[in-house]
Parts: structure tokens; C-alpha cells; sequence
């Protein structure tokens, strides 16, 4: 008799044996949109020492849904460098700014489908390899507005264990080759638009910013029972972010630091993450570097929460040039 449902795509987006499964192609496009919003910084943030506050946050929380989310965010590993550089010739009026990244992105499962036999094993992992640009101007003193276009080649690959006679006999002939150990690789673009504002007071500075993008992948090789692979996801992103002066010491300006966002999905991500928006919410310290630093604006320590997805829960992150 089965115990839990057979847990395949990132984020655990479930399958039941006994239910009509995802397409293969399907399934491979869910996990490739999972890891474009993963790895953009603006839509998730994962940190460490993981944590469950939904008890504070949303009490009719059930105990076991709770574990759930908490455990796939313990499953999660992602590892991302970013390196921007600001360019000094404007183009058409619009100040410009080059980026480059490169993410890790893994995913380790236990997955238990029989009674008294041991669990198989599950890992995905996605390399992704970014270039971008960003054209951004102004319209008046506090208000802005931002063009971007990013590029990604995505690595993807799964790995199943069957680490039990019923798995092997029952399981690995349903999905070996089509769902699980196969590869994958991508090429997809991403273009965006941000309206922002900014503002300083005497008591700190203001942030908000309402950001639009579409993802959209054609695959350069898939597994060869499989015909067409094409990732697509969208987001808007509403963020508002709040630094409250506290007081310097040697050049270093200490500040509280607040953050809300809500994040809205469409397209190949809402199934994985379970739902068509959820909300973020940080607070931390912030210590500002001297103007002289130029590589390193800011420094900082804080906490970060998820509400109303598959990841829900709360992390401790370490922020680094945060604006």
C-alpha cells in the first residue's frame, strides 16, 4: 500500500500513482520555472537556520502542513554569485548597468512509498549561468523607471535511487528515462519593467518598487521520449522597503531595516509553488558602509518570512548590498 504521494519537481509538487500525472514535458518546464524565480533574488529569499513562524503568523495552520513546508525548505540549497558594474556612457538617455550570475540550485528528497521498506532517494539540480542589462531613468526627483533583459542557459538534471525491490519493480518502469535521471538543458529570456521611487527623510529612507517579468525557454536538448520543452512564467512584484536611523559610530551608519512584498505568478510556477501569490516579509540591522567603500554599500543581519506557498516558513539571511 502506498504511504505518501510520490513527490517529483521541485518545491514537491505532488503526483499520485493512482492520479493523472503531470506530462513529462510539463513536469521538466515546472522545474525550470521553479528555478528562474528561485534565482532571482527579488522574488525569494532562502537563508539559513530555518524556521517555522506560521503558528504567529496564520494559527489555523495544521501541525503537519507546517512540517511540510518547513522540511521542503530545508531540502532547498541554493548557492548564487551576482556581479553588476555600473557603466559611465548612457544610452538613449538611460543610465546602464551590465550583469552577470551564476546559480546553484539543489533539491534533496526522501521519498517513501511503501510500508516497511526503506525511502528512495530524489536529488534535482539546475546550473544557471545570467547575462543582463538594465536601462533605468528617472522622472522627476523620486520617481524611476527600469528596462531589463536577461538571458539564461539552464542545466538541469535528476537522480532517483530505488533503494527497495517494490520501487524497482513497481515505480522504475513508470518513470525512469521520461521523469527521473534524464538531463536537460535550456536557453531562456527574461525582459522586465520597474517603476520605482525612492526617497531619504530625516528619520531614514523610503522604497518602493513594482516590477513586471516574463520568462520564456527553449530547450537545446531533452530526454528523447520527449518532444518540446518550453518553460514560461511571469511575476509582478510589489515591494516596499524601509530604513529607520539609529546611529553611527567610526564612519558606519546603523539603521532598521523593514521589508513587504507580495508576488504575484502566473504560467508554469503556480503549480509547483501552490498557489498564484504569496508574501515575503524581512527585518533586520543594517550597518552602511563609508562613501570611500565603493564595492560594498551596506552589510546586515536580519530575519525573513514566507507566507502562503509550498516554501512557507522564516530563515535568518545575511544582507549584502541590500537596496
Amino acid at each position: 500500500m502506498l504511504k505518501y504521494p510520490v513527490v517529483f519537481i521541485l518545491l514537491s509538487a505532488s503526483v499520485s500513482i493512482h492520479a493523472t500525472p503531470l506530462h513529462p514535458s510539463k513536469f521538466i518546464e515546472q522545474a525550470y520555472a521553479v528555478a528562474l524565480i528561485l534565482n532571482d533574488g527579488d522574488n525569494v529569499t532562502l537563508g539559513f537556520s530555518q524556521f517555522n513562524p506560521s503558528s504567529v503568523i496564520s494559527p489555523h495552520h495544521s501541525d503537519q502542513q507546517q512540517q511540510t513546508e518547513l522540511d521542503v525548505r530545508r531540502e532547498l540549497n541554493l548557492y548564487s554569485l551576482p556581479l553588476k558594474w555600473q557603466l559611465e556612457t548612457q544610452v538613449l538617455g538611460f543610465s546602464t548597468q551590465l550583469l552577470t550570475q551564476v546559480s546553484y540550485l539543489k533539491q534533496t528528497q526522501k521519498v517513501l512509498l511503501f510500508d516497511q521498506v526503506p525511502a528512495d532517494n530524489y536529488t534535482e539540480q539546475m546550473k544557471t549561468a545570467t547575462i543582463g542589462i538594465k536601462l533605468n531613468k528617472p522622472i522627476n526627483d523620486h520617481w524611476y523607471y527600469q528596462i531589463g533583459l536577461n538571458s539564461q542557459y539552464m542545466l538541469y538534471s535528476s537522480d532517483y535511487d530505488y533503494l527497495s525491490e517494490q520501487s524497482s519493480m513497481i515505480i522504475k518502469p513508470a518513470i525512469d528515462g521520461v521523469y527521473v535521471n534524464n538531463s536537460s538543458n535550456t536557453l531562456a529570456i527574461n525582459p522586465s519593467i520597474t517603476l520605482g521611487y525612492s526617497n531619504v527623510f530625516g528619520w531614514g529612507e523610503l522604497r518602493y518598487k513594482l516590477k513586471a517579468q516574463y520568462f520564456f525557454g527553449w530547450a537545446l536538448s531533452q530526454p528523447n521520449q520527449l518532444n518540446k520543452i518550453n518553460p514560461e512564467t511571469s511575476t509582478i512584484n510589489n515591494t516596499i522597503k524601509t530604513k529607520f536611523n539609529m546611529f553611527s559610530f567610526n564612519d558606519v551608519e546603523q539603521s532598521f531595516y523593514l521589508k513587504a512584498q507580495r508576488i504575484d505568478l502566473t504560467g508554469d510556477s503556480k503549480t509547483p509553488f501552490d498557489t498564484n501569490h504569496y508574501y515575503e516579509y524581512g527585518l533586520g540591522f543594517l550597518w552602511d558602509m563609508p562613501a570611500q567603500t565603493q564595492w560594498l554599500k551596506n552589510i546586515g543581519i536580519g530575519v525573513n518570512i514566507n507566507t502562503g506557498s509550498v516554501i512557507s516558513g522564516g530563515s535568518v539571511v545575511i544582507y549584502f548590498n541590500e537596496t
